[in-house]
């Protein structure tokens, strides 16, 4: 799992290169070699990789009752259906999100919502 993270990570950040020369574009004349990426494969590439280490970074007890876990503009809205599990996690939120961010070595969210 580990090796597909690391592939994941390099083809997101050859992408984030990608998506970087896009936003400044050199005023030549059309060339058709140029592959336009939609900026929301990189938002879910980066969702894709916060669910994956969710499990490592809150532990089985608390990854099982999340129903649902979304990231929209660095924000993680997850979804829990035990009370008790929902209290833990709003207490405890600077701390993920500062572990998510760790474990990734990038800034993927800035706050976490629980809902």
């Amino acid at each position: 799992m580990e090796e597909q993270f690391r592939k994941i990570r390099s083809l997101s950040s050859a992408m984030g290169s990608m998506e970087r020369s896009m936003r400044n574009p050199k005023p030549q004349g059309f060339d058709k070699n140029i592959i336009r990426i939609n900026p929301t494969v990189f938002q879910r590439l980066d969702e894709m990789a916060v669910k994956q280490k969710w499990k490592e970074i809150v532990g089985p007890l608390f990854a099982e009752s999340a129903q649902s876990i979304v990231l929209t503009n660095k924000i993680l809205y997850v979804t829990i259906r035990s009370a008790a599990i929902k209290n833990e996690l709003i207490m405890n939120k600077s701390v993920i999100v500062e572990r998510i961010n760790k474990e990734l070595n990038k800034v993927f969210v800035n706050d976490m919502v629980v809902k």
